[in-house]
């Protein structure tokens, strides 16, 4: 053991064990230990956000799922169409309540028929609309004949009957 006389003149056997490595040793051991120190913080604090986080999509899956549980197939199809504006494509249906292309085609005819909704074909889609809500060509349509006109096209069955009608009455 060295002794060394400090500044005070006061010998001192501490001095001889501080040398330049070991002042090193502890400014790393130091600095490493305050970066785990802040590592854990970070991990800590991001856990506690993805968990708020995961609560929170929880939260709003299961009030989803308790609000389509109560409502009906109808009720749930004019809810889309009323946060669409009144009107959307039936794919678009299909894609947002998950059911199949052709459980929405069915609901949708039966909705139809009961005057719930209107369907304007368009090409190879369906724009569905809730009434008031079509596009101009179908409410003007309805206007002038009292009522939502059917896109849903007639069978053979009923064209046949049709041309049958047509030509009794004007073989009369």
């Amino acid at each position: 053991m060295h002794w060394v006389a400090d500044r005070t003149g006061w010998l001192s056997s501490t001095a001889a064990f501080q040398t330049p490595v070991s002042d090193g040793l502890v400014v790393a051991f130091g600095l490493c230990f305050v970066l785990v120190a802040g590592a854990v913080v970070a991990w800590h604090r991001r856990n506690e956000r993805s968990e708020s986080v995961q609560e929170t999509d929880r939260d709003s899956v299961s009030r989803r799922a308790v609000e389509t549980a109560v409502l009906t197939n109808e009720e749930r199809v004019l809810r889309l169409l009323e946060s669409n504006g009144g009107r959307m494509r039936q794919s678009h249906i299909v894609e947002a309540t998950e059911w199949s292309k052709s459980k929405v085609s069915m609901l949708l005819s039966e909705m139809e028929s009961e005057g719930m909704i209107s369907k304007l074909r368009v090409g190879r889609e369906n724009i569905i609309s809730k009434p008031g809500f079509e596009p101009e060509a179908v409410a003007t349509e309805a206007q002038a004949t009292g009522g939502i006109k059917s896109t849903t096209r007639k069978s053979k069955k009923d064209k046949l009957r049709e041309a049958a009608a047509k030509a009794g009455s004007h073989g009369h």
